[in-house]
C-alpha cells in the first residue's frame, strides 16, 4: 500500500548526499509512495522537536529516510515517526571524534528502524562504533550510478573564464568535490604545481562549490592563487559536471575519508580513469591497477599519473574494467530493489492513516 515518506538531506549543497537521496526518492515514487524531499536546515529553522513532529503529523508521514547520522540525526533522534538512517561517510569516519556529535549520532543510530551503509567496510566501522546495533537492523546497499552529460565544454570554460589557453592539448586532471577540509583539495597542490612547472601540459582543475567558507578564504583560495597549473571552478550542475568528467584525462580523489565517492563511480561509468587516495572508502570500489589507481602520497600520485599518460593501452583496459564493475555492482535496478525491500519491512507493521 502506498505511504507518505519524508526524505531528509542537506539539500542546499548539491553534493553526493543530495544526489543519493534524490535517486532513492525516484525509486520509491515509482512504487507509488508519496515522497517529499526536505532540506534539514529548512526543518530546523521552523523550531525545535515539537515543530518537527507537528510538521510530520500535519503531513501524516509514515516513514522518514535521512542521510548522515549527525546532520539529519539531530532531527531524527527526537521524531515520533519511524525512520531509516543512511550513514554518509564523514559521520562515521570523522564526526565520531567529537563527543557531542557522537552522542547525537548514537541516539539517532540506536533509535533507527534500519541503518544503511554503502559498503561492508563502512558497516564494519559502524559496528565498531555502535556494537549494540542489532545486525538484523543494518544492511549494505551500494550506491547506484546514473550519469547524463550536458552539452557543456570544459575547455571553453577554462579558456573564457579562467584564461587557460590550449587546454584541449593538456592532460586535465579533474578533482570533483565540495571545498571543505575532509575532501582535502590541497593535498596534491604543491606537488602538482611543481610538476606543471616542468611539464606545462598537465593541469589540475578543482571543481566544486564552497561548503566551508572559512577554510575557503583562509586556506584554499590563497593556496590556489599562488599555485601554477591549478584552477578552481566554483561549481556546475550535475549534468555539466558529468560532461567535464568525460572531457578530462582522469578524475582525482584526494579525500581524507569517504563513505562511497559518487564522483568516482560516475567517472568509471563515463569511461574516465580514476586516481584515488588509498583510504578504506575508495579501496571498497577501486581495485588498484585494474579499475583505477590508488595512491597514498603526492609523489605516488605523480608517478602513477605520469605512467598512465604514457600508456594509452593500459588506460583503455582500465576504463573498460571500471565500466564493467559499475554495471555489475552499482546498477539502478539493484539499488531500487534494495531500498524498496527495506522500506517495506519498516512499514509492514505500521497502520496507514
Amino acid at each position: 500500500m502506498p505511504r507518505t515518506l519524508f526524505l531528509l538531506s542537506p539539500c542546499q549543497l548539491k553534493g553526493g548526499n543530495y544526489s543519493t537521496i534524490s535517486r532513492i526518492r525516484c525509486h520509491l515514487v515509482k512504487r507509488g509512495h508519496t515522497c517529499q524531499l526536505w532540506d534539514i536546515q529548512e526543518l530546523e529553522k521552523g523550531g525545535g522537536e515539537g515543530e518537527v513532529n507537528r510538521v510530520l503529523h500535519q503531513h501524516q508521514v509514515d516513514l522518514l529516510i535521512g542521510i548522515h547520522a549527525f546532520r539529519t540525526g539531530r532531527i531524527l533522534k527526537d521524531c515520533k515517526v519511524p525512520y531509516i538512517l543512511i550513514l554518509g561517510g564523514t559521520d562515521v569516519n570523522e564526526f565520531h571524534k567529537d563527543e557531542h556529535r557522537m552522542s547525537v549520532m548514537t541516539l539517532a543510530v540506536m533509535r533507527a528502524s534500519y541503518v544503511i551503509c554503502f559498503s561492508e567496510s563502512l558497516q564494519q566501522k559502524a559496528q565498531s562504533l555502535w556494537p549494540n546495533l542489532p545486525v538484523n537492523r543494518s544492511a549494505v546497499i551500494s550506491q547506484a550510478v546514473s550519469t547524463s552529460p550536458a552539452p557543456f565544454s570544459l575547455h571553453t570554460a577554462l579558456e573564457e573564464r579562467h584564461g587557460v589557453q590550449g587546454s584541449r592539448d593538456m592532460f586535465v586532471f579533474l578533482l570533483v568535490g565540495a571545498i571543505r577540509p575532509v575532501k582535502n583539495p590541497l593535498y596534491l597542490l604543491h606537488s602538482f604545481s611543481e610538476w606543471h612547472q616542468t611539464c606545462d601540459k598537465v593541469l589540475l582543475v578543482i571543481l566544486g562549490p564552497v561548503s566551508d567558507e572559512q577554510y575557503y578564504r583562509k586556506e584554499f583560495l590563497p593556496a590556489v592563487e599562488r599555485s601554477e597549473g591549478v584552477v578552481h571552478i566554483p561549481g556546475l550542475t550535475f549534468e555539466e559536471t558529468h560532461a567535464a568528467v568525460t572531457q578530462s584525462f582522469a578524475l582525482v580523489n584526494s579525500s581524507e575519508s569517504e563513505g562511497m565517492a559518487l564522483a568516482i563511480l560516475e567517472a568509471m561509468q563515463l569511461n574516465t580513469p580514476v586516481l584515488a587516495r588509498d583510504i578504506p572508502g575508495n579501496r571498497a570500489i577501486v581495485e588498484d591497477g585494474r579499475t583505477g589507481l590508488l595512491f597514498d602520497s603526492p609523489q605516488e600520485f605523480r608517478e602513477k599519473a605520469s605512467a598512465l599518460m604514457s600508456d594509452a593501452e593500459r588506460r583503455g583496459r582500465m576504463v573498460v574494467e571500471a565500466a564493467q564493475y559499475v554495471a555489475r555492482h552499482h546498477s539502478l535496478q539493484q539499488e531500487e530493489a534494495a531500498y524498496v525491500s527495506v522500506v517495506q519491512r519498516c512499514l509492514v507493521n505500521r497502520p496507514s492513516h
